[in-house]
């Protein structure tokens, strides 16, 4: 901008022309071989638009050397120049690809901890015991010396193995601690529930983790179970349950139970394998077909 030294009367020219944007009007049409993607006349579908290089290879695939014709390759030189293009993919053969999926039940152990059942009620000399595990309850330490530090305070700890249904071992032996006021809430009130306490620490994901913490409802005696990730009658998840005493040991406490596959609980123990369980599927299966054939298309049961 110029810089003026003196007074005056000066003109300054700005254009403001107004130039509408180019804009291609072609729009291609080509029809090939894919990967994956839609298969125009299935379920209704039509020509795929396609508006970038990106968007046709997220849709149908990348080009290789198996994939019948060039249709790939020349729909990715004609979108350097264009951002309309319209892409039907052929199909040969089945236009479905389907399997039957062997049905399981995951293994899975029920954590004790519940406002109407507190662990470790009147055990030890403790009076309330704890409604809810990682619950911040300062009074639930109710027991008589020399078992002081028991109750809702107290810090539980969990050490899990995961087998999957071809025994290998996708958790090997870890580690999950679960202090007191991991839920800055009190479990007698029921406003903190032990699954808020294994959700936090253990999480809720089998995909990330390998291992989740679940529960059958909502509210302060909610059930609460430890799930492997893998179904299968020889998948198994192996847990221990240690509880932190007055002087900082750890030891071990009978706040874990088994499920049979009939989903009838066992004894309580310290520590515990639960197998999975596996259905003859020659009468019955689940039959997962994807939307389309080619790569990349798969659902988990």
């Amino acid at each position: 901008m110029p810089n003026f030294v003196s007074p005056g009367v000066y003109v300054i020219e700005k254009d403001i022309s107004d130039y509408p944007p180019t804009i291609n009007s072609s729009v291609v049409g080509i029809v090939g071989f894919a990967s994956r993607g839609p298969i125009a006349g299935l379920n209704s579908k039509k020509a795929t638009l396609i508006t970038s290089q990106q968007g046709l290879i997220d849709t149908f695939g990348e080009p290789a050397e198996y994939i019948k014709g060039q249709a790939l390759e020349g729909a990715l030189e004609i979108l350097e120049a264009t951002n309309s293009l319209r892409f039907i993919r052929c199909a040969s053969g089945a236009v479905n690809a389907s399997n039957a999926v062997t049905i399981g039940g995951c293994p899975a152990v029920y954590v004790s901890g519940t406002r109407s059942a507190p662990l470790m009620q009147k055990a030890r000399g403790n009076v309330l015991g704890i409604s809810a595990i990682g619950s911040n309850d300062g009074h639930g330490v109710g027991g008589l010396a020399p078992y002081l530090g028991y109750g809702g305070t107290s810090s539980v700890r969990l050490t899990a193995t995961v087998y999957d249904q071809s025994r290998n071992k996708i958790v090997d032996g870890k580690v999950y601690t679960i202090p007191s006021g991991t839920i800055a809430a009190s479990g007698s009130t029921g406003e903190a529930t032990t699954i808020q306490a294994l959700k936090k620490v253990i999480g809720g994901s089998l995909d990330a983790d390998r291992i989740g913490a679940f529960a059958n409802a909502n509210g302060v005696d909610a059930s609460s179970f430890i799930v492997g990730e893998a179904a299968g009658n020889v998948a198994t998840v192996e847990l221990t349950m240690e509880i932190q005493n007055h002087v900082g040991t750890w030891e071990g406490i009978l706040g874990l139970q088994p499920i049979n596959k009939l989903g009838a609980l066992g004894t309580g123990v310290s520590s515990v394998t639960s197998s999975g369980t596996s259905i003859e599927t020659s009468s019955v299966s689940y039959l997962v077909e994807s939307l389309y054939t080619g790569e990349g298309y798969w659902r988990r049961i």
